[in-house]
């Protein structure tokens, strides 16, 4: 491995969590290449685990500028990253079916936003709705994480999922697919 420009920059140096003090010489060289040597729309980066993918992924989105969305194939490394990069500014945000819809429905203990939308809860389509909440968080945010799943059914209804400009959100120019070698399963099951 050659030394890399980013060798001796700490993370923190792109607002990331004080608890990553260096990048490793992997990541570092990762880190350039992405940033630097590549001019094509698709990149791959084929890192062994425990190598701090997570961290290089995001190092990127900070270092290009860029609006990112990570991709999760599972709600647990959801939940890990939405927490590792939280103070970094990264939002998590899922589907209806994930959110307690704040309108009470005699019929239903606790209703999700899911339930509410097509029970035409008068929170919807507001920022007291939950899951419409969390979709504006997103779209004014330049880090998301989310799940396949979520991401393609936003993708389905609107080429700018998660960049509104009504909420001044800037586009997706980033996006990053975790845990690769689930899409295949995830987008024939979508």
């Amino acid at each position: 491995m050659s030394d890399s420009i980013y060798s001796d920059i700490a993370p923190s140096f792109f607002n990331l969590p004080e608890k990553f003090t260096s990048f490793r010489p992997a990541q570092a060289e990762a880190l350039e290449y992405a940033v630097y040597h590549t001019t094509r729309k698709f990149t791959a980066l084929g890192l062994p685990t425990g190598s701090g993918k997570s961290l290089l992924a995001v190092a990127i989105a900070k270092a290009l500028g860029v609006k990112a969305v990570y991709l999760t194939a599972t709600r647990a490394l959801e939940d890990q990253v939405s927490r590792e990069f939280a103070e970094s500014g990264m939002v998590d945000v899922r589907g209806r079916s994930n959110y307690q819809c704040g309108q009470m429905y005699p019929e239903r203990r606790q209703p999700t936003c899911e339930y509410g939308s097509t029970h035409e809860c008068s929170l919807g389509h507001s920022e007291h709705c939950p899951h419409d909440a969390a979709m504006l968080r997103a779209e004014q945010s330049d880090l998301i994480v989310t799940n396949y799943a979520n991401w393609l059914y936003k993708r389905k209804y609107s080429r700018n999922a998660f960049s509104s400009q009504l909420s001044g959100g800037k586009p997706v120019e980033l996006l990053i697919c975790d845990e690769c070698g689930s899409i295949p399963q995830l987008v024939s099951d979508f």
